[in-house]
């Protein structure tokens, strides 16, 4: 790895940690489970006509619950809250309501093909919170359920649960698989910065470390150049490191000029909180 594609990447890292990405995906893959898992329990209940009418009723309970959140920020982690959040709330806890009362009226009205009118309405917050993140799976998915409601109502009960399911896979349960793996990625950034000496919790001096981890020794005109530093900010930060034992600094003369030449240390190699 480069000097610079080091410096790329440790702003990056210092850039994601400061950001404290809190979005774990496990509310999307929790409800796009029970979805697809009630929904493909009724169309093998259809074949099997397992005892108990419990069976029946889960799928209900299921459509009347919201997700609650699927791209919120981890309240407990943080201590402030945005306006953005807000909005993401009111839009989960307006389609918790909306569903209650749609299902409490299709069943007063006894409304026998029920499954295509869910999956346009799971299509909305779906489709408007992926759209208000610039989150493209979710939208997908939310173009997804409106796609699946049109095709689901020239399909027979009970195949039409199988619409459901792939709706919830495609609105719900792969946009979390997504969400949760950069979660744990982003988990995993914050923890090598948290863990690194906090004489590198500078940018600047965690990108002088990465350069010289790449060469065998940098001239600090080159430092200043990779860096895009100013020379004073620049010379107190490598005296830090040196004070610190990260660097060896050596100035000599080259065709009667000032040279001043850095060189790593072992210890750099490995900057933990313990060194």
């Amino acid at each position: 790895m480069t000097g610079q594609e080091s410096l790329e990447l440790i702003s990056r890292m210092i850039s994601g940690a400061r950001k404290d990405y809190y979005e774990t995906g496990v509310s999307s893959l929790l409800w796009g489970s029970i979805i697809t898992i009630c929904s493909l329990v009724t169309f093998t209940n259809y074949y099997l006509r397992w005892p108990g009418s419990g069976i029946r009723v889960v799928p209900d309970y299921c459509r009347r619950r919201s997700p609650d959140s699927h791209l919120h920020p981890g309240k407990k982690a943080r201590g402030f809250k945005s306006h953005d959040e807000d909005l993401m709330s009111g839009i989960w806890i307006s389609f918790g309501i909306s569903m209650f009362i749609l299902s409490w009226v299709m069943a007063y009205i006894n409304v026998q093909f029920q499954p295509p009118i869910y999956m346009v309405v799971y299509g909305i917050p779906t489709f408007t919170v992926g759209y208000g993140r610039r989150f493209k799976p979710m939208v997908i998915g939310g173009i997804a359920c409106w796609v699946l409601a049109i095709c689901a109502i020239f399909a027979a009960f009970p195949y039409v649960m199988l619409y459901m399911a792939a709706a919830a896979q495609l609105a719900w349960f792969i946009p979390g698989l997504i969400l949760r793996k950069r979660y744990l990625k982003a988990k995993a950034q914050k923890k090598m910065f948290k863990d690194l000496n906090p004489i590198l919790h500078s940018q600047l001096r965690l990108a002088v470390i990465s350069i010289l981890i790449s060469v065998k020794e940098a001239e600090f005109t080159y430092l200043r150049e990779k860096t895009e530093s100013t020379a004073g900010n620049l010379s107190v930060q490598i005296n830090k490191l040196k004070e610190a034992g990260y660097i060896d600094v050596e100035k000599t003369f080259k065709d009667n000029y000032p040279q001043t030449v850095c060189k790593i240390t072992p210890r750099a190699c490995r900057p933990s909180k313990s060194t």
